[in-house]
Parts: C-alpha cells; sequence; structure tokens
C-alpha cells in the first residue's frame, strides 16, 4: 500500500548525490588518462599508440559490457552491481600499477574496465531512471556531474605522477574508489514503488503515465526494429568516436596543437570537464522544456565549433575556444543521451535499451584512440585527427534533429512540444 506521507527530500535525490560522489574513479582513472601516457611510453619502451591500447581496452571490456550490466541492473537492481565495479577497479588498478611488463599492464586495465562496466556513471543512471518522470532531465544532468566536478583534481594527479610515480598514482586511485564505491553501493534502490513512493516525490502516480507504471510500452524486439533506435545509434557512436579518441590524449593532443607545455595542457583538459558542468545543467535542464533533439543538435554544434577552433587556431586562443565550446556541448550530451533515450522510448527496459545504444556506438569506439594515435605517430601531429573529428560531428547535427520517438512510447511524453513526430 502506498502512504501519502512523503519524505522532505525525495530519496531518488539521495541515489543523484550518492552517484555524483562515486564517479571518482571515472574522473580521474578515465578522465584523467592521457596524463599516464608519457611515463607509461618512458617505462615500458612503448609508442604513444601501444599506450593508447590500455585506454581502448578500457572503453571497449567496458562498452561491451554494459548491456549485460543494464540487464542486470533491470534484473537484479543497481546495488550489488556497482558494488562488483567498486571492487574490481581497486583489484585492476593495482594490477596495472605493480605490472612489470606491458602486458601485464593490459590485463590490469583489462579487470579496471571491467569494473567501470559496472561501476559508472552510466549504470548509475540506469539505477536513477525510475525515479523520476517530470524531473528526468535535470535528474540525470545533476548525476553525470560527477565526472567534472571530480575532473578539478586532474592537475593533483599529474604533479602525483610526476612526484610520486605513475605506479603509486594509479594505485592509490584504485583503492580510493574501492573504499568510496563499496559503501556508496548501499545507498541505491531499485524502484520508487517498493518504498511506498512515486516518481518525481509525487503524492500520487501522475495521471498520464499510470498505465505505463504496470506495463511495458515498447518491447525490445520493437526498438530493434524501429530506424530511429539506428539513427540515435549512430549519433552516440559519432560522438563516442571523438570523444573517445580525443580524451584518451588530450593532454599531447593540446600540447601539440596550442603549443603549451604539460603542466598547462593538463589544465586545459581539466578544464574541458570542468566548464562541462555548465553544459550538463543547463542542457540538461533544457531537456525538461524543450525537445530533447533540438537541444541535441545545439550541443553537437557547440562542439563542432569548439573542436574547430583548436583545429583552425593553433595557439592559446584555440584551446580556450575548445575548453569553452566543447565543454559545453559535451557536458550537455551526457544528460541528453538518457533524456533522449526516456523521450524517444519512455521508462521501461531502460537498463536494456541503453545497453544496446552502448554495445552499437563502442564497435565504433574502440578503435578511435588507436587510429587517432597512429595518425599522430605518422604524420608527427594531430592536424588531421583534429580535422576527423570536427567533420564526424558536423554531419552528426541534422541527424540529430530529426530523431523521432517510436509509436508506444508516447503515452510517456511530458514536454511541451506540439510536434513529436519530426
Amino acid at each position: 500500500m502506498v502512504s501519502n506521507q512523503q519524505p522532505k527530500i525525495f530519496y531518488g535525490w539521495w541515489m543523484v548525490i550518492t552517484s555524483v560522489v562515486i564517479s571518482f574513479p571515472c574522473a580521474l582513472i578515465f578522465g584523467g588518462f592521457s596524463a599516464l601516457i608519457d611515463p607509461i611510453q618512458v617505462t615500458f619502451a612503448a609508442t604513444t599508440t601501444m599506450a593508447v591500447i590500455a585506454f581502448t581496452l578500457l572503453r571497449a571490456e567496458s562498452g561491451f559490457a554494459v548491456p549485460l550490466a543494464g540487464f542486470l541492473v533491470d534484473t537484479y537492481g543497481s546495488r550489488v552491481i556497482i558494488l562488483v565495479g567498486g571492487i574490481l577497479i581497486g583489484i585492476g588498478s593495482v594490477i596495472a600499477g605493480l605490472a612489470p611488463s606491458l602486458v601485464v599492464f593490459y590485463i590490469g586495465f583489462i579487470v579496471l574496465s571491467a569494473g567501470f562496466s559496472f561501476g559508472n556513471p552510466v549504470i548509475m543512471s540506469i539505477a536513477v531512471a525510475p525515479w523520476f518522470r517530470k524531473y528526468r532531465g535535470r535528474a540525470f544532468a545533476i548525476t553525470t556531474c560527477g565526472v567534472p566536478i571530480w575532473s578539478i583534481c586532474i592537475p593533483l594527479l599529474v604533479v602525483a605522477i610526476d612526484a610520486l610515480g605513475w605506479r603509486t598514482a594509479l594505485i592509490g586511485l584504485g583503492i580510493a574508489s574501492m573504499v568510496m564505491m563499496i559503501p556508496g553501493s548501499l545507498v541505491f534502490r531499485r524502484h520508487p514503488r517498493d518504498f511506498g513512493l512515486y516518481p518525481d516525490g509525487a503524492i500520487s502516480e501522475p495521471t498520464q503515465s499510470s498505465s505505463i507504471s504496470t506495463r511495458a510500452t515498447i518491447t525490445v524486439k520493437e526498438v530493434i526494429r524501429f530506424s530511429g533506435f539506428w539513427w540515435l545509434s549512430a549519433c552516440y557512436a559519432c560522438f563516442a568516436f571523438v570523444h573517445t579518441g580525443l580524451a584518451a590524449q588530450w593532454i599531447p593532443l593540446v600540447q601539440d596543437l596550442a603549443g603549451v607545455g604539460r603542466q598547462g595542457a593538463a589544465m586545459i583538459a581539466t578544464m574541458i570537464p570542468v566548464v562541462s558542468l555548465f553544459g550538463r545543467l543547463g542542457i540538461g535542464i533544457a531537456s525538461d522544456y524543450i525537445s530533447a533533439r533540438y537541444v541535441f543538435g545545439f550541443s553537437l554544434f557547440l562542439m563542432c565549433l569548439g573542436l574547430s577552433s583548436l583545429a583552425f587556431v593553433h595557439s592559446l586562443a584555440g584551446a580556450i575556444g575548445l575548453v569553452v565550446l566543447y565543454g559545453v556541448g559535451y557536458g550537455g550530451f551526457a544528460p541528453l543521451r538518457y533524456s533522449l533515450q526516456g523521450w524517444m522510448f519512455g521508462p521501461n527496459k531502460f537498463g536494456r535499451i541503453q545497453g544496446m545504444l552502448r554495445l552499437v556506438d563502442t564497435f565504433i569506439g574502440i578503435p578511435a584512440p588507436i587510429l587517432l594515435a597512429f595518425l599522430k605517430d605518422v604524420r608527427g601531429d594531430y592536424v588531421v585527427s583534429i580535422y576527423i573529428c570536427v567533420i564526424l560531428v558536423a554531419m552528426t547535427i541534422p541527424v540529430a534533429i530529426r530523431l523521432q520517438r517510436a509509436p508506444s512510447s508516447d503515452e510517456f511524453n511530458t514536454e511541451p512540444v506540439k510536434d513529436v513526430r519530426g
């Protein structure tokens, strides 16, 4: 029986806040990987391509495992999944930090990536999804703010690597991640109705969405047959190629194209996720009021402008343009990934659908860091690499703004937009 007495602070918001806190490893290990490239090359006498392979392993395994993780969250809940993720992140970091060879280092990152598969912001967003309907845009926006907030510490990571060595820094990060994620996982719950609550902390089930709370509005088979799913996957794939390829090597890339030193490049690389906070919050909240596809197109446009800034202005000014424009646009994409899914397919089977979308873009994201690093090794600079990224993002914009909603998800639409069929 559902009680009309609601807590002062809706429990879903505690899950959102916890997601921000335990995003620590994603920000510093995944986001700060470029700080490890030079030390790894020196330690193992590796090329840029060989060093970046570890990041590709991280991206690949986590991408392929997310569909499984999404299914497990839908089936068993997120608490155990995130707990296991935290443990594996700690173990993988220790293995990689103690690695006597590049092969063992790769093995450590395979274990680490398995941990990311079960303990990353994607899983946390899937866990948060059933708790919000009307405020899903802002809930996803805040949930995804953990990475940019913790990214403020990336310059400290660079200092730690230079002062203590990359091995000590990586092991310390892994242990700290495990210590934070294990207790943090205990906060997560499956569904508000299990605790006598309604989504958003409402005192009763909203009339317009009451029917979808007890039955699936769209099946997985219908999702796969819907052309909009594949267009959305194509958008995500282009984003994955660009951001995954660049995130693995922000520091050397900015050093090369903007002509700044290692510490300066590290600061610029840090400011990208920090500035993305404005995009995550502003664009995420905007998607509660404006059709998510148009907001998505705007985010991609900002990303394209930011990349063009660095591609055509090889100076500190170009890097600043990258930070401001790309940072805000990339930040907006983070919550929109989940808002768009809710807008197109509804709230049911959220983990399964998100997992399928991640699987598709993983196939494109896997080779991105290696390809961009290979082009750098061959040419001696990142010029062609950045041009490729500009073109891909520009091609995605018209696709994004023409996305359509799946017919069975019409009941779930809560946006004040009359034209929903495109």
